[in-house]
């Protein structure tokens, strides 16, 4: 399993994947909120797909915007934070 964050001005993309098969979407508006809402989609998508952190390989970004933004970098940081943990783990 892996989960992609696509970033579009003004929507946000979250798609859990197994190989290339899409297994479940959640897309929301990106309006300056992403610190508060990403880790809770997030959250949502795994429990609704009954899975936990762990078992996801890979987290991965996908951005549209500049890495200017702070959306950008909001949703780096969180990629980056779980995919360090998972190898901490």
């Amino acid at each position: 399993m892996h989960i992609t964050i696509y970033l579009k001005t003004g929507e946000i993309t979250l798609e859990l994947r197994s190989g290339k098969k899409i297994v479940d979407r959640v897309i929301f508006p990106e309006d300056r909120s992403v610190s508060e809402q990403l880790l809770p989609q997030l959250d949502k998508l795994l429990k609704k797909n009954k899975l936990e952190a762990q078992d996801v390989e890979k987290f991965a970004l996908q951005s549209e915007i500049p890495e200017s933004y702070t959306t950008y970098r909001v949703a780096k940081a969180i990629v980056e934070g779980i995919n360090i943990a998972k190898r901490l783990s």
